[in-house]
C-alpha cells in the first residue's frame, strides 16, 4: 500500500515503523519486508514517538488530541483531549512521560500511564516550531519567535 501525505516524525520500534498521514491512516510497517502489520483511521501531520520500556506509542492527531496506543495492534490505551486545537507538536517520549509543545509556546508533560497532564511550562512567547529534541536528559525547543530553550526533560514527583 502507498502512504500519501505522510508527514511528521516516524518512530521505529521492534522492527516496525509507525507512519501517519494527514486525513488518513496510521500504519505499522515491518522494516524487513515493507508489509503492513496493522492500519487504522488516524489523521496526523506531526507524527509520534514510542517509549521503548513501556511500549506506549504516543501520537498527536490533527485536532491536537494526544493518544496512547498499543504498538502491537494500534489499539487505544488512552486519549488526552485537553490540548484540543492547541497546534501541538509531535511528542517526545521521556521515560514514562511524553512532552508536546503548542502554539502559545507551552510544553506539556503527559503521563504515559493514562495521558493525564502532569506538568506545563512556557518555553517562549511564540509557537513551538518543531518537535522538541531530546539529548542527554535535556529538551531543546525552538519557538517561532526564534528563542532556543533548554529544559530538563523529565518531571519528577518533587
Amino acid at each position: 500500500e502507498r502512504l500519501i501525505d505522510a508527514d511528521g516524525y516516524i518512530p521505529v520500534h521492534r522492527g516496525a515503523a509507525f507512519a501517519a498521514t494527514y486525513q488518513g491512516r496510521l500504519v505499522a510497517v515491518a522494516l524487513d519486508s515493507g508489509d503492513t502489520i496493522w492500519a487504522r483511521e488516524f489523521s496526523s501531520y506531526q507524527g509520534g514517538d514510542i517509549d521503548p520500556e513501556s511500549g506506549v506509542l504516543v501520537m498527536t492527531a490533527a485536532d491536537s488530541h494526544a493518544w496512547g496506543l498499543d504498538p502491537r495492534n494500534g489499539g487505544d490505551l488512552w486519549q488526552q483531549r485537553d490540548l484540543r486545537l492547541r497546534g501541538v507538536t509531535a511528542p517526545v517520549a521521556v521515560g514514562n512521560q511524553a512532552v508536546v509543545g503548542d502554539y502559545e509556546g507551552y510544553l506539556h508533560w503527559l503521563s504515559l500511564d493514562d495521558g493525564s497532564i502532569i506538568a506545563r511550562t512556557r518555553a517562549g512567547r511564540g509557537a513551538i516550531a518543531t518537535r522538541p529534541v531530546l539529548h542527554e536528559g535535556v529538551l531543546y525547543v525552538v519557538s517561532a519567535d526564534g528563542r532556543l530553550s533548554a529544559i530538563r526533560a523529565r518531571v519528577d514527583d518533587d
